[in-house]
């Protein structure tokens, strides 16, 4: 009995020495990219599509696949057998993070980067075997058709984080939300993967920190907002592989329910999809209705909250009636604070430029964005 207490003891011993060492090592690499994004200039500057004021370095998401990477190299360590199944997940990551990142530099054509999505997107479920996950489908043209859906679906996930990822907080905290959730799960169902989005946490908790306030001092960028999806989607298949339990799709609720229903209102505005805008919900309440970010962050988070505990408590019925019901009350806002008039009909003069005149953007030199974020952070 005393052995088993001792060894109880240690493995707690460990887990914190190794929570604190991804605590560290994450604080280390965001002041590193900070010293880099300042000397080559990686900086956003506001302009009127924006919903900040001052210049602000982006790109600081870098430190998410990094770390991912690193916990899989661990695992990897710890249980030799999962070499090839990890080098997927990681090449997964280090394609999807590096394309993104030179956009963040130099913006990219959206059919490159589209291409290095999917590839990714086809490793990851290849690494995690397509064929155990859809039990149901005992036919080749069934199969077939399930994995094009799957990467389609999954593509619209990754454009969904990419999307929401528009003001201070809101990324941050639906990634602690999903990623907590993820390491309940796998405390619970699984003995394998059962600390490594635990471990990840840290993490998300120092960029957290930097991010997670008025005027934050780093911007995830779409490397940011792309890896951290990647990731979520790694650990949403690792854990219905094991579970079967396909309720876990759940887990992108809110953020698929605000970009999805904004492109839809913006196919019958006719508006170009692939121009910058300001038409999703939480832009609206952060910019028109001046909600400060972290209330805008709850009105998000607590839904999610929900139906993520639901989930995990294997009450699938529960989860599917929630998040019916959040797109109810997300269409029933928008639609009495918005009107169908809006919605529904062209309004935004910065998409039409022909039609509407333009005011100067706020814009910044260079070397006065530079000195007023070494000022600001």
């Amino acid at each position: 009995m005393s052995h088993l207490i001792s060894l109880a003891d240690s493995n707690s011993r460990a887990k914190r020495l190794m929570f604190n060492i991804v605590l560290i090592l994450s604080y280390l690499l965001i002041k590193l990219y900070k010293s880099v994004a300042l000397n080559y200039n990686i900086i956003d500057n506001p302009n009127r599509r924006s919903s900040h004021q001052i210049p602000t370095i982006r790109g600081a998401g870098i430190i998410f696949p990094i770390m991912f990477i690193f916990l899989l190299l661990n695992e990897y360590s710890a249980t030799t057998s999962y070499f090839q199944y990890n080098l997927f997940l990681i090449i997964a990551l280090i394609l999807s993070s590096t394309i993104s990142f030179i956009d963040d530099i130099y913006p990219q054509s959206i059919i490159i980067r589209s291409v290095i999505y999917l590839i990714s997107l086809f490793l990851i479920i290849y690494s995690i075997n397509l064929q155990e996950v859809f039990t149901t489908f005992d036919t080749t043209f069934g199969y077939f058709s399930a994995y094009i859906l799957l990467i389609i679906f999954l593509f619209g996930i990754l454009n969904s984080y990419n999307f929401m990822d528009g003001i201070n907080g809101i990324l941050t905290s639906n990634s602690i939300i999903n990623v907590s959730s993820l390491a309940i799960s796998y405390h619970i169902y699984s003995s394998f993967h059962d600390t490594i989005f635990y471990y990840f946490l840290p993490t998300l908790i120092v960029f957290g920190y930097y991010n997670f306030r008025k005027k934050a001092h780093f911007f995830a960028g779409d490397i940011g907002s792309i890896s951290i999806a990647i990731i979520l989607i790694i650990g949403v298949f690792q854990i219905i592989s094991i579970t079967h339990n396909y309720h876990y799709f759940l887990f992108f609720t809110t953020f698929i329910i605000d970009s999805w229903t904004t492109i839809i209102f913006r196919l019958i505005r006719q508006e170009p999809l692939h121009k910058p805008h300001k038409s999703h919900l939480y832009q609206y309440l952060f910019n028109d209705l001046n909600f400060p970010f972290w209330k805008v962050s709850i009105i998000y988070g607590i839904p999610q909250i929900l139906i993520n505990l639901f989930v995990i408590l294997d009450q699938g019925t529960i989860s599917i009636i929630l998040s019916i019901l959040t797109l109810f009350f997300y269409l029933s806002y928008r639609i009495r604070k918005q009107g169908t008039n809006k919605l529904l009909n062209c309004y935004d003069p910065e998409l039409f430029p022909k039609k509407h005149k333009s005011s100067p953007e706020i814009t910044f030199e260079n070397n006065e964005a530079g000195s007023i974020l070494k000022g600001e952070i």
